[in-house]
């Protein structure tokens, strides 16, 4: 039995924070994108390694979450791709609800360059669609 079901909606790809940026301006009139994937090729690195990460800024633009933070991994990434998601269903929801999909998305892919959050299975189950 499934406790919960989320359904992702993915926009992409971005090369630069700039084209996402332009694109959020003109089409995220909700503020409701809280994911976002990130793929690039680290310094002196041949071959992109990936992030994915969420954000609840009080702008709700993902590129904000990026130009807040200097130190971000966006910035040391070259030959870049950025896609952002929200949940299809447009309502509200929790921050526990945002981070647990991040967690499991995280756990499923597996991402090279998430470091701080580390892969674990929650106690109840749980569905993610991605679209």
């Amino acid at each position: 039995m499934i406790n919960k079901l989320f359904t992702i909606e993915w926009v992409g790809p971005f090369q630069d924070i700039e084209s996402l940026i332009y694109w959020e301006k003109e089409h995220n009139t909700k503020s409701n994108y809280y994911f976002y994937i990130i793929t690039g090729k680290p310094a002196y690195k041949q071959i992109a390694q990936n992030y994915c990460g969420i954000t609840q800024n009080k702008d709700g633009y993902v590129h904000k979450r990026f130009l807040n933070d200097s130190n971000h991994i966006i910035h040391l990434l070259r030959d870049k791709e950025i896609w952002i998601g929200k949940f299809s269903d447009n309502k509200s929801h929790i921050r526990n609800d945002i981070e647990l999909c991040e967690t499991m998305l995280i756990s499923y892919w597996q991402p090279e360059l998430n470091i701080r959050k580390k892969s674990y299975y929650p106690d109840e189950y749980v569905a993610i669609i991605n679209r």
